[in-house]
């Protein structure tokens, strides 16, 4: 019983940190589709950037924790992903050459 209350509480948590990545995805998307407005300009490549992140990151090791038999992937999914897949910071579009 004690374990099937924690596993749903485990799916839980990570479709909330799921859900939350997505809407930074998607926010940060449509700041990107506007043409990165100057107004928003550090909101989005500070807090929505590295927030989506953190929850990306949050998520693995949510699922490090929720399945036992993956732990090790999970984890170094959250550990070393970001480094390894992404750049430290969001890359600066403004700077593109013209077509």
């Amino acid at each position: 019983m004690a374990l099937e209350r924690r596993r749903r509480t485990s799916r839980l948590l990570i479709r909330i940190l799921l859900a939350l990545t997505a809407v930074g995805t998607l926010a940060y998307a449509a700041f990107i589709a506007a043409g990165e407005p100057a107004a928003f300009s550090d909101a989005a490549s500070i807090w929505i950037y590295h927030g989506t992140l953190l929850f990306a990151s949050l998520t693995c090791f949510a699922g490090a924790v929720s399945v036992p038999d993956q732990r090790g992937a999970w984890a170094a999914f959250g550990v070393l992903g970001r480094p390894a897949v992404l750049p430290a910071a969001p890359p600066d579009l403004s700077r593109r050459a013209a077509p």
